[in-house]
């Protein structure tokens, strides 16, 4: 998250910003307590933002940083403000806050969670083929369901193959022998896995009712 350092400040402000300064310097019992303002972000009692365009001068230190060009208006971003970092590959973030980079620019320092820290994806019983078991040369459909994946792939140890979302249901063809799906889901790119298994009888003398 790059910020910026808002512009246009007059020459008039700036002057109000250092008689303001040395106010509160009296009244902090020195500069050091104007610079603990700064650091908090507090010092912002006309409205135009501590330290009136003074930041990228290096003038104070503890600056508040700029506000994003997407904010408009006049909010600004502080340093030690809450922020989120990115998301990982299911969607979590971490909170931090905003540190001073210097020349008038600020980031947040908080990272993306690790993609291992995404909740496992949750199968149960929802993986099952219907009808089983099939007569030779029969066909049988698969079926399932997962909560927390973002995708799923089936396997046989026939060599069958299937890659799909979520949830859903795929023909396993025409079966010669008894086989064994494995159903593997994950999620996120990189995030944990589960998975599950069902085994397809097929019987010589199954009837088809």
């Amino acid at each position: 998250m790059a910020l910026k350092q808002p512009r246009g400040r007059s020459s008039a402000a700036a002057v109000i910003a250092v008689v303001v300064y040395v106010v509160l310097a009296v009244a902090t019992g020195g500069f050091g307590g104007v610079g603990a303002l700064l650091f908090s972000g507090e010092l912002d009692v006309l409205g135009i933002g501590a330290p009136l365009g003074l930041c990228a001068a290096g003038v104070f230190w503890g600056c508040s940083n700029s506000k994003p060009a997407s904010a408009g208006g006049s909010s600004q971003v502080r340093v030690g403000a809450a922020c989120t970092s990115a998301s990982n590959s299911c969607g979590m973030t971490n909170l931090g806050s905003v540190v001073n980079n210097g020349n008038g620019t600020g980031s947040c320092n908080a990272t993306p969670p690790p993609n291992s820290a995404c909740p496992p994806p949750v199968i149960g019983r929802n993986f099952y083929a219907s009808p089983a078991p099939v007569g030779p040369g029969m066909s049988t459909t698969l079926t399932w369901s997962a909560a927390n994946a973002s995708a799923c792939k089936i396997d046989g140890d026939n060599g069958f193959s299937n890659v799909g979302g979520s949830s859903g249901s795929v023909s396993t063809g025409p079966l010669a022998s008894t086989t064994t799906f494995t159903l593997t889901c994950q999620n996120g790119g990189g995030g944990p896995e589960t998975s599950a298994s069902v085994r397809v009888a097929v019987d010589p003398h199954y009837q088809e009712i």
